[in-house]
């Protein structure tokens, strides 16, 4: 097969070839000119194929950066949302090797990011963290060395107490038990545990 045109798209970095079969792909200008392809060169399948390739790692970057500029991701979720746009593996693991190797995704990075945005923003206890998290699929060591380093940083006491105030609740005042359930439960669901509860309580003088 020979080039027998090449043309640049209106308004955008690509490039139309045509072969003298009669067959046209489109590929990046980033592609295109790494290529060195001209008008009249011969193409034979093993260097299509090649540059074929070549052009679909391309868009798999451009859909991974653009995934990326809204936030940050674990390797795990952003290789499932290249997944499903129709990528193959085989082009999407070399993608996600460049961009951990350029420091873009970190899972570790990533952990300590999404444990502190939790925390200060949400008030929540360990255990509504590490719930979820699970739908990342990111290691649980790093989750747990995260899970310590913020929660140094927001002692749980002090995240309970500030939903003891936000729910007006008057120290030295001992809750009846619809009242004490209630608030029990509602600091469960927040991903503290009963021990964690029970002291802030008593140090409340509530129970």
């Amino acid at each position: 097969m020979k080039i027998n045109n090449i043309q640049r798209q209106n308004r955008r970095a690509r490039y139309t070839i045509t072969l003298n079969n009669g067959n046209v792909f489109g590929i990046s200008e980033g592609v295109f000119i790494s290529s060195g392809l001209a008008i009249g060169d011969s193409l034979e399948d093993d260097i299509l194929s090649k540059l074929l390739q070549s052009e679909n790692i391309s868009k798999i970057k451009e859909s991974a950066y653009s995934l990326l500029s809204y936030r940050s991701r674990s390797k795990h979720e952003l290789k499932t949302r290249l997944l499903d746009k129709e990528y193959p593996i085989k082009d999407i693991l070399p993608v996600l090797k460049e961009l951990e190797n350029l420091g873009l995704i970190n899972d570790q990075s990533f952990i300590e990011s999404y444990v502190r945005d939790q925390v200060f923003l949400k008030n929540v206890g360990p255990y509504a963290v590490k719930s979820s998290l699970n739908k990342f699929r990111v290691d649980k060591k790093l989750v747990e060395t995260a899970i310590n380093n913020i929660y140094q940083q927001y002692p749980i006491p002090e995240l309970i107490q500030s939903w003891l105030d936000k729910k007006k609740i008057i120290p030295d005042q001992t809750l009846d038990i619809k009242t004490k359930t209630k608030l029990i439960n509602f600091l469960k669901r927040k991903g503290f545990s009963w021990g964690e509860i029970e002291s802030k309580l008593l140090e409340n003088n509530l129970i």
